[in-house]
């Protein structure tokens, strides 16, 4: 099956049907047996990676790449995709493929990601594909590129807010008031008290309503 598929896999990544049998190759072989991959997505040249992270069905193959293969193996598609990173992180189907990159990516690939993800925050939309992002970071970082983002996050009027609000968002935010020192955790909760009627207008920001209720009467839960 494998066989079949090389030199075809620009096709099968853009098909509806065929990217889950690529998807299903790169799982299940030996990383190696899935270097063609790697290959024939970088061969048109720089900006190929980019391509296929923001293509609908593109960017699950490249998920699944970062997962399965080695990380000498995928270096050179993270370069490309680091190279667009701040357009990525903003994008529909780019931003899931950037969230892997800080969950598989090498040390130094995650740094760099960081990093981008912090700098973009300022112009970001704040909606669930961007605060998923800014998630990941928080997350998956190295414990000084995480203060640098929460950081731009409390910089960013609302941003803090919004991702309370949201599924992926909410626990981001508690690791968020947990890595700041006292000042940036006092202003962290004004922010938050000072919008508490956006907060409550959804379920996950009623958990985030409730924590601060209980921070405030010297109470935290287990």
């Amino acid at each position: 099956m494998a066989c079949q598929l090389n030199g075809h896999v620009w096709q099968a990544l853009e098909c509806r049907n065929a990217n889950h049998v690529l998807q299903k190759i790169i799982s299940k072989m030996r990383p190696q047996a899935a270097q063609f991959v790697i290959d024939e997505i970088m061969s048109p040249g720089p900006g190929s990676g980019v391509q296929v992270a923001r293509h609908i069905f593109g960017c699950r193959v490249i998920e699944r790449l970062l997962e399965h293969c080695k990380p000498e193996q995928t270096r050179a598609l993270v370069e490309d995709l680091l190279h667009c990173g701040s357009q990525l992180c903003t994008d529909q189907y780019g931003n899931f493929v950037v969230q892997h990159v800080l969950e598989f990516g090498c040390d130094d690939h995650k740094q760099r990601m960081s990093r981008i993800i912090a700098a973009q925050i300022a112009v970001m939309k704040k909606d669930y594909h961007d605060c998923a992002v800014v998630s990941a970071a928080l997350t998956h970082s190295a414990q000084n590129d995480k203060i640098l983002v929460a950081r731009a996050v409390l910089g960013r009027r609302g941003f803090l807010v919004s991702m309370a609000r949201q599924r992926h968002g909410h626990d981001a935010v508690m690791s968020l008031l947990n890595l700041f020192d006292e000042i940036e955790r006092t202003e962290a909760e004004r922010q938050l008290r000072k919008d508490i009627k956006e907060l409550t207008k959804s379920r996950y920001g009623r958990v985030m309503a409730k924590i601060l209720d209980l921070r405030s009467s010297g109470l935290e839960e287990n």
